[in-house]
């Protein structure tokens, strides 16, 4: 089971449609349908933590299919760096030793 399909069934679950999701996050329908017709890999941590938010669920257990573990925060953050560019990255390493040496 992927991403997509735990997505599916928290829709099913609670009777939502695609369509209605796209409204609920502020996408359109053909991008949040495009996405789940191309399975893509590269979904968006923005459009994640939108869709986690509103089914209720974390993005942890979206992306692994398990509820959340010890340093949860750690694991978030780690998803986070992973879909930046490496410019954003660069940029988050500089943020955070200026916050550690704070």
């Amino acid at each position: 089971m992927d991403v997509y399909d735990r997505i599916t069934q928290k829709l099913q679950e609670r009777n939502i449609t695609r369509k209605d999701l796209a409204k609920m996050i502020n996408i359109s329908y053909d991008t949040l349908n495009g996405l789940f017709k191309r399975k893509s890999k590269r979904m968006s941590i923005d459009i994640l933590q939108l869709i986690a938010k509103k089914l209720d669920v974390s993005v942890h257990y979206l992306a692994f299919g398990e509820e959340k573990m010890e340093f949860t925060v750690k694991n978030d953050i780690l998803l986070i760096i992973d879909s930046l560019s490496p410019d954003k990255q660069n940029e988050l390493l500089k943020y955070a030793k200026y916050l550690k040496s704070n």
